[in-house]
């Protein structure tokens, strides 16, 4: 079901936030018409300038609510007085870049261009819920993939028809047990937001250690949310790292996090996870431990070996740290393997080489080429290029 279709259901309102505007005193000729608003005066209006820079907030600092007077509480007629009712309480208000959603049980004027979603005070709970899934990252990445608009390319361009598609997991029919553990962590993060805006941190996504707990209890969320949605490991690794390591390069950027040297740990997962594809593929899943993967990294880079053995168990993957003496046999190694092999050799910031029953994958060591998702789009090519040669 799709956002708009669940609003419908449930008698939810989505509109865009009011076009608000000002009469001043010396003011004797406009260009457009406008409506004094009366319910407006003494309310709070969001300062979408004061959160630049903030990402994945669920409440707002004081900072940016202000209160509006009463030469400010004019709306444009021809934008209607419809947007007046997303600004009551119970109310989720949508970031039109959509670096956050914040639910307030506070009334609060939505500003323009940003949307609202409102409902009835029996309904908290459920906005509540439907507010996590909209900060998920399975919620960014489709409006990533879906946008009509130029959204993530080359800036963040809003466009009310992304959100309308969004798809909504069944978040209405969760018992009351499992609803309130949405309820919970909601309130966990709220809490966490204010207390980030008290240091006068913020509280930025990709930076868990600026906003202490904050990075486990957004962890939490979007566990639940691919629970929900019934997502694996692996849709989970496409999703993290296009948002978190690939995007970070866009529009030619380049992020320090994504091109600095892979660790230990990480080599290690991503050859884990090569290992895992490969015999689940190759072998129908039914032997497994069939592969043997080993890196030998340097400082810059790293060979993989992928043995795919006779007589399996293959055993752990490892890694070996070639030491300066090592080197010149490392270099050795590949010069070798590309005079053999030329008519193999496949490069695109890194090369595969085929010689029997083995692999050679040279990588540089940039965090980028070890990510979880890398090693599933590395096996893909393995198997593909391996039924090709065969």
């Amino acid at each position: 079901m799709s956002l708009i279709d669940f609003t419908k259901v449930l008698g939810l309102h989505m509109l865009e936030g009011l076009q608000l505007r000002k009469r001043d005193s010396d003011d004797k000729t406009l260009s457009e018409k406008i409506e004094f608003v009366e319910e407006l005066v003494g309310k709070d209006r969001l300062d979408t300038n004061a959160l630049k820079g903030f990402r994945h907030i669920f409440s707002f600092p004081k900072k940016a609510l202000v209160k509006i007077e009463d030469r400010h509480a004019y709306l444009r007629v021809r934008g209607g007085k419809s947007p007046l009712k997303v600004c009551r309480p119970p109310h989720i208000i949508i970031n039109a870049g959509r670096r956050f959603a914040v639910y307030s049980s506070e009334y609060i004027v939505v500003p323009a261009r940003q949307i609202g979603i409102s409902g009835n005070l029996s309904q908290t709970e459920l906005l509540k819920a439907l507010t996590l899934y909209i900060s998920s990252d399975f919620a960014f990445y489709h409006q990533l993939l879906t946008s009509d608009s130029t959204w993530g390319i080359e800036r963040d361009l809003y466009n009310l028809s992304d959100l309308k598609r969004l798809p909504i997991p069944p978040i209405d029919k969760l018992t009351g047990k499992e609803l309130s553990k949405w309820v919970e962590l909601h309130d966990k993060l709220a809490e966490s937001s204010q207390n980030c805006f008290k240091q006068n941190q913020e509280p930025l996504f990709g930076k868990p250690g600026d906003t202490p707990g904050n990075g486990k209890l957004l962890r939490r969320l979007n566990e639940l949310v691919y629970n929900l949605l019934g997502i694996d490991k692996t849709g989970c690794w496409l999703v993290h790292d296009l948002l978190h390591e690939r995007l970070k390069l866009n529009d030619g950027k380049i992020a320090k996090e994504a091109i600095q040297l892979a660790s230990k740990q990480e080599m290690k997962k991503y050859a884990q996870v090569l290992k895992r594809e490969l015999d689940n593929f190759l072998d129908n899943g039914t032997v497994k431990d069939r592969h043997s993967v080993k890196v030998y990294c340097s400082d810059e880079s790293a060979l993989v070996e992928v043995n795919h053995t006779k007589t399996p168990p293959a055993g752990p993957v490892s890694i070996v740290k070639i030491d300066t003496r090592d080197q010149k046999k490392f270099q050795s190694l590949r010069q070798r393997l590309l005079r053999e092999h030329r008519q193999w050799v496949y490069f695109d910031r890194g090369l595969r080489i085929f010689e029997g029953r083995k692999t050679y994958i040279f990588k540089l060591r940039q965090r980028l080429y070890w990510l979880k998702s890398q090693a599933l789009i590395d096996a893909d090519e393995l198997i593909a290029d391996k039924l090709t040669v065969s």
